[in-house]
């Protein structure tokens, strides 16, 4: 065991000496470029630019897929949008909590959180959340709702 000391200690010597060493491969033609050695914040600038142009081409390069056109379901139109103080007053009781989140316009996430809400035998739905995210393009921007999933009586209870 003691003989084979050094040797480990040498492993772990040449380890520690080129842990925070950079290898550079030449894979120039011989003679016509120059190696330029650059620290690794700007390759990465260099890299991420290079990345974007390629990825902006790829796109350039692509058709436009079309989109489905989404659909409210029969009777989800019949779903309401109330607080909860109004809900709570007239008897509902709570569900659960739906969580939707469409990459669209405004008018389809909220036709999709009613198909969704509808799927799930609900017929009032109490807003808490709701947020529009990368804005780049408005037409089709990131929506997040959320809300809460309410069962409410079909006729309120009449005082005599």
């Amino acid at each position: 065991m003691l003989k084979h000391l050094p040797s480990i200690a040498a492993i772990i010597a040449l380890g520690l000496t080129t842990a925070g060493c950079q290898i550079l491969v030449d894979n120039r033609v011989a003679g016509k470029t120059p190696v330029v050695v650059v620290p690794a914040s700007e390759w990465d600038k260099m890299r991420e630019a290079e990345m974007i142009a390629t990825i902006e081409r790829d796109i350039a390069d692509t058709e436009p897929v079309e989109r489905p056109p989404i659909i409210p379901i029969e009777g989800s139109n019949l779903i309401q949008f109330s607080n909860r103080t109004d809900s709570n007053l007239a008897g509902c009781s709570t569900i659960g909590i739906i969580e939707v989140i469409h990459k669209g316009t405004m008018e389809e996430a909220l036709v999709v959180l009613r198909n969704e809400a509808y799927r799930l035998n609900t017929n009032v739905l109490v807003p808490y959340a709701m947020e529009q995210k990368e804005t780049d393009d408005i037409v089709f921007a990131k929506i997040q709702i959320e809300a809460r999933m309410m069962k409410c009586p079909l006729q309120l209870p009449q005082g005599t």
